[in-house]
């Protein structure tokens, strides 16, 4: 079927119908990883991240540069309900959204996601930092380190977007290939 994780089953005696059922390799995690790279560890949000990791998820700036508009489908959210949708990507095998951590210390500073899985190898990524935390190198250890969690689970390519307009993701995406425009979105992909 040219999907790399699929399972087959026969539906009926005969084997004249198919169940098939495509998995993520996200879906194939007993549990939530956590990757070092550089002066980054990715891991799982706690609880102990609400307020910071709600403070990311509502500011604006990060926000408009990030495409996204928490406001548009969660007019009402609470740091608990971006914790919570965070983790349920994870347990329907959606997504993976990691707390990007110092390596040294374990402060947080922002999020690193792996989503879109095609099942055919390949990804989406994307990351974003506070405000603080931003043009200090911690955004390329993070993609790299998602690079090579990807590879790891012998995926073959990830895809970054972001808004042409947001220079400094452009700049980063140049770190890992050539970016390319269409329109008013930049797109680079990074083969593993």
């Amino acid at each position: 079927c040219g999907f790399r994780h699929a399972d087959v089953d026969a539906e009926t005696p005969d084997a004249s119908s198919y169940r098939v059922r495509i998995k993520t390799e996200c879906e194939l995690l007993d549990e939530f990883p956590a990757v070092a790279f550089g002066t980054v560890l990715l891991d799982a949000l706690t609880d102990a991240d609400a307020g910071t990791y709600g403070r990311l998820c509502r500011d604006e700036t990060v926000n408009r540069l990030f495409g996204y508009d928490y406001r548009e489908d969660y007019p009402d959210a609470t740091d608990v309900t971006f914790l919570t949708l965070a983790r349920e990507e994870f347990l329907h095998g959606s997504a993976l959204v990691f707390a990007v951590r110092e390596k040294t210390g374990g402060k947080f500073l922002g999020e690193a996601t792996l989503y879109a899985f095609d099942g055919r190898g390949g990804a989406s990524f994307a990351v974003r930092l506070l405000p603080e935390w931003q043009r200090r190198g911690f955004a390329a250890d993070a993609v790299s380190a998602m690079a090579e969690f990807a590879a790891s689970l012998g995926m073959h390519e990830l895809t970054g977007e972001c808004r042409a307009e947001n220079l400094p993701s452009v700049a980063l995406f140049s770190k890992f290939g050539t970016p390319e425009e269409e329109g008013d979105i930049c797109r680079v992909k990074i083969a593993l």
